[in-house]
């Protein structure tokens, strides 16, 4: 073998060794370069995803508490309204002494009839009819009672009496004082004109009075049965459907919860699936970029096996038998060895290669340790000499 081609084979797999080793750093690097950004695409995903998921299950929480507190604020509203409305009316009967005479029993007949309310209104709608029913039953109430001033009627109707009584005593003295001629018939007479003078001032207090309270009555009969038509239905309704309206609403809520707790396992899970697939995608390229480092490095151990056989003697180690029968070569080789190269690779060194140098001019080159400091540095210097 020629020192040319001795010199070129060897740097061919110097070189060959370096390619290996640097295809398979910048092979690694590519893997893990795309195994971080698989990770980051997945991760911004799942981000995006979680907080795309998180606003949705906000805007329907915000829309069943809105749709809830729309249903149940009109209808508290119309409940304390009802309520005050009844307890108003009966603080003023009490106070004016209605209240006996508009008993429950009195009206019982009439009571027992309802209201009229479409049974297609929704709570909110049957809620507000009894409440206006309510307060305008309590308004004609208390209307009504302020205009009736019952103090004044016991004077007027004993005024009324106390006139009638006398005109009628008077007729009866006219009448009377031709039958009787004694002082007997004027003491029965005397007795006879103020009994029926006191009696029929009585009777015609009483009657008045009696016609004053059941004309009042009678106006108050109809927007009394009107509220107690309106206030007993309305407790009822309201007792019977704000329950099953809150369940609704839990429930609502309690589904919109599941369902984002759902949405963020499968979110969670599709996150992990890719993280499994990114690294599958890692591991399978780098079993492929081993699998090719390691048949190159195959193929570089047989060719410097090869390239030392075919070096002879000059690649032969220090300790072969060879060296024995060792001779010197004529005519001189301009190529002289000076040692091993070790040849690194990812998968562990190479079998020490000969290192040949070639002599230009077929000089000889002396190279001269200089030891500058011992167990740290060989600084080696070469002095061509003639």
């Amino acid at each position: 073998m020629t020192t040319r081609n001795l010199l070129q084979r060897q740097l061919e797999i110097i070189q060959r060794s370096q390619s290996i080793t640097s295809d398979y750093e910048t092979g690694k690097s590519t893997a893990e370069a795309r195994l971080k950004r698989d990770r980051e695409t997945a991760e911004s995903t799942r981000s995006n995803s979680t907080q795309t998921t998180a606003a949705a299950w906000k805007r329907d929480k915000a829309t069943t508490e809105q749709n809830w507190s729309g249903t149940k604020t009109p209808v508290d509203r119309s409940i304390r309204s009802i309520r005050e409305a009844i307890r108003s009316t009966q603080d003023v009967l009490n106070r004016t002494g209605w209240q006996g005479t508009l008993s429950q029993d009195t009206l019982r007949g009439e009571s027992q009839n309802t209201l009229a309310i479409p049974t297609s209104s929704s709570f909110v709608e049957q809620m507000a009819v009894y409440q206006s029913v309510s307060e305008q039953a309590s308004r004609q109430i208390k209307t009504l009672l302020e205009n009736y001033r019952p103090r004044n009627w016991p004077l007027i109707a004993g005024v009324c009496g106390f006139i009638i009584a006398g005109l009628l005593f008077i007729i009866l003295t006219v009448t009377l004082t031709g039958f009787f001629y004694n002082t007997t018939r004027d003491i029965v007479l005397t007795i006879t004109c103020l009994l029926t003078f006191a009696s029929t001032s009585i009777l015609i207090y009483t009657l008045l009075y009696t016609l004053r309270t059941q004309n009042m009555l009678a106006k108050l009969r109809r927007p009394y049965i009107n509220l107690l038509q309106a206030v007993s239905p309305a407790e009822d309704f309201y007792n019977k459907q704000l329950p099953g309206l809150e369940g609704t609403f839990k429930y609502q809520i309690d589904k919109g919860q599941n369902r984002y707790r759902v949405s963020i396992e499968q979110i969670d899970q599709a996150y992990q699936r890719q993280l499994e697939e990114c690294q599958t995608r890692y591991n399978e390229a780098r079993r492929k970029l081993e699998q090719t480092m390691q048949q190159q490095v195959k193929e570089l151990k047989s060719q410097c096996e090869t390239f030392i056989q075919e070096t002879g003697l000059l690649g032969a180690t220090w300790t072969e038998p060879m060296w024995k029968q060792w001779q010197p070569f004529t005519p001189t080789s301009s190529s002289i060895r000076l040692g091993s190269v070790t040849l690194r690779t990812p998968q562990g060194n190479l079998p020490p290669l000969p290192l040949f140098v070639s002599c230009p001019g077929g000089e000889n080159i002396l190279f001269e340790p200089y030891v500058a400091c011992i167990d740290s540095y060989l600084i080696i210097s070469a002095q061509k000499v003639k």
